[in-house]
């Protein structure tokens, strides 16, 4: 859609080739929940989602120019996978044929994936550029709100989606983690706590970082 709207030009608050552009991409959790207890579905391998990530971004380097392409690298299971055992049973679901075991090792791989491309900086250049917010990357359960009770105001009435409630807490972290200096953005934060401020670029720090600007 971003690139269809560069090329028909159609009207857009904002200049297209003189603006600088943010474009977020969280993708896999479909592919990682075919995994689900007695599925006969497979996922896509690591390699699959790889090639289908850079050509998602090449892609977009061809379309846009002044661009940011920030990926949120994959969850791990307990947080949307297994929350709705987590908050009505106490434990994750189980299931034969390791399912779960294969679960985690794929969101771990799907994560990696994130770090390679960005780090590989293939895609590096003057005004374009890619960087990984893993935020949630060592969040191991359901959501809990600030008094460390399990939650589901943060999920949607499937369990699986988020509610606006809970898009509205990742939209915070995911903000401040654009701010945060590459290699020392937070991975461990507390979602549950509404009292963490939204952060402001700084004089030092006046821009979205970034492995250039780091």
């Amino acid at each position: 859609m971003v690139t269809d709207t560069q090329t028909n030009n159609v009207w857009f608050p904002v200049s297209l080739s003189e603006d600088w552009k943010i474009v977020t991409i969280f993708i896999g959790t479909n592919d990682i929940q075919k995994l689900r207890c007695f599925s006969e579905k497979e996922p896509i391998t690591r390699e699959a989602y790889k090639a289908n990530l850079v050509e998602a971004i090449s892609l977009l380097r061809e379309s846009l120019n002044r661009t940011i392409v920030s990926i949120v690298s994959m969850w791990n299971s307990q947080l949307v996978f297994d929350a709705q055992s987590l908050i009505e049973k106490g434990k994750r679901m189980q299931c034969g044929d390791h399912y779960m075991e294969k679960r985690d090792i794929l969101c771990n791989e799907y994560r990696k994936v994130a770090y390679e491309i960005q780090n590989e900086r293939r895609f590096d250049n003057e005004d374009f550029t890619v960087v990984v917010q893993g935020f949630m990357d060592n969040i191991q359960d359901a959501f809990r709100n600030k008094d460390g009770a399990y939650d589901k105001s943060f999920y949607a009435e499937d369990m699986f989606h988020l509610s606006k409630y809970g898009n509205g807490v990742i939209g915070k972290f995911l903000w401040n983690s654009m701010l945060e200096p590459v290699g020392k953005k937070s991975d461990d934060v507390q979602l549950g706590h509404d009292s963490i401020p939204l952060k402001c670029p700084t004089r030092e720090r006046p821009f979205v970082q970034t492995l250039s600007n780091k």
